[in-house]
């Protein structure tokens, strides 16, 4: 996952999202993050590679999740990293290359949410 080593269209399988996410109310779906996003948090919301990397742990054991809107959810991680808490979210139930996924749209360093 380093820079200018994936394809714009590449798909990252996330794998399934535990327990504490279906409870939270986000069906038991693949979860996905493709290059376009990555490129996206890593330019434009203050998010870096090394938060990346961590990405997977830290979805699994989220904070908080809240519903944003209908099919739409933001969960607030533990990731702990030097300029705040990370928010990601996912868009439920989307279909990409004809599969059912929960999509991750978004990642924010919470102090870039607030700037």
């Amino acid at each position: 996952m380093q820079r200018g080593r994936l394809d714009w269209r590449t798909v990252l399988n996330l794998g399934r999202l535990p327990e504490s996410w279906r409870l939270g109310g986000i069906p038991d779906l693949p979860v996905v993050l493709t290059q376009s996003v990555i490129r996206k948090v890593t330019r434009d919301h203050g998010v870096t590679w090394d938060q990346l990397r961590m990405l997977q742990t830290a979805i699994h054991r989220p904070i908080a999740i809240f519903e944003t809107q209908p099919g739409a959810r933001v969960a607030l991680t533990e990731m702990n990293v030097p300029d705040g808490d990370v928010v990601v979210a996912v868009h439920m139930g989307a279909t990409q290359q004809n599969q059912v996924i929960n999509d991750i749209r978004s990642i924010h360093n919470v102090r870039s949410l607030a700037a």
